[in-house]
């Protein structure tokens, strides 16, 4: 499935490898039967690059954000902000 063009993909692998597939196609009402990819963004209406852009965004969505952690000064350091200008 990797090294294939998306457009010849099958569903049922689609969905077993991502979560988010499964409740797009779901909510399409698409089977997740041996059908390709093409044959089932086609029953929606649409491309398979808008089914795949859907499944990612929506895959975004409920990951994990990733917070940066707080910097500490070392000690014996100080920043300032002088001027539009970081000064250590």
């Amino acid at each position: 499935m990797n090294n294939m063009k998306p457009e010849l993909w099958k569903v049922q692998e689609v969905a077993a490898r991502n979560a988010q597939a499964r409740r797009v196609f779901r909510q399409h009402q698409l089977g997740a039967g041996r059908a390709r990819l093409t044959h089932a963004a086609a029953a929606t209406s649409a491309s398979v690059d808008e089914m795949l852009a859907v499944v990612a965004y929506r895959s975004r969505t409920v990951a994990p954000q990733h917070v940066p952690a707080q910097a500490d000064v070392l000690p014996g350091f100080e920043t300032e902000l002088i001027g539009g200008e970081l000064v250590a």
